[in-house]
């Protein structure tokens, strides 16, 4: 079992399409995806260090959002990297 410190940023101005798709855990379920995508492995488990949350998050469209920042420890199983697609 691997360990990556991964840091995430959720700004309230941020928006991707789809519905959850904006905010702090939105946030986190993208970079750990992106990471095990890019290195290859799968997630075991994760917990978050240092989050600071912003104030300002009950004045955004949905206040269901979280914004913020936070450093998260993500554990995973190292697996084979995938392949380099040609373009």
């Amino acid at each position: 079992m691997k360990t990556k410190v991964l840091s995430v940023v959720a700004n309230p101005n941020e928006r991707v399409d789809g519905p959850n798709g904006f905010g702090l855990v939105a946030a986190i379920e993208r970079k750990i995806s992106l990471f095990l995508e890019e290195v290859g492995g799968e997630e075991v488990s994760y917990e978050l260090a240092g989050v600071s949350l912003d104030a300002a998050a009950a004045s955004v469209q949905d206040v269901h959002a979280v914004f913020g920042r936070t450093l998260v420890v993500l554990k995973y199983e190292a697996g084979a990297k995938p392949a380099k697609k040609k373009k």
